[in-house]
């Protein structure tokens, strides 16, 4: 557990906020679940928190998600630019690759 701490505080804010949305949709999706299966026992009648708020959820999920897709490639092109420049140089000198 220590490890996994360790790992997530070294972690952006994007990935920690990405972590904790992932965690509450799927606390939602299965409180929706529990509520649906002893809805009956509670006597709950209208079930509109699951035709609703599921696809809302895991929409947002999916819009953050798309978030993250994007940015890493954005990053990764960043990374691939300034690499390609340090290439091109002719006093750059790659040792060990060969």
């Amino acid at each position: 557990m220590k490890r996994l701490k360790r790992q997530t505080i070294k972690q952006g804010w994007t990935n920690n906020l990405y972590f904790i949305n992932w965690i509450a949709a799927w606390t939602y999706t299965l409180l929706c679940v529990v509520l649906s299966v002893f809805g009956t026992t509670l006597e709950i009648a209208d079930y509109s928190f699951v035709s609703v708020g599921l696809p809302l959820v895991w929409a947002e999920v999916s819009v953050f998600t798309g978030f993250m897709v994007w940015k890493t490639k954005a990053e990764n092109l960043q990374k691939m630019k300034n690499f390609e420049v340090i290439e091109n140089d002719p006093d750059f000198e790659v040792i060990g690759f060969e």
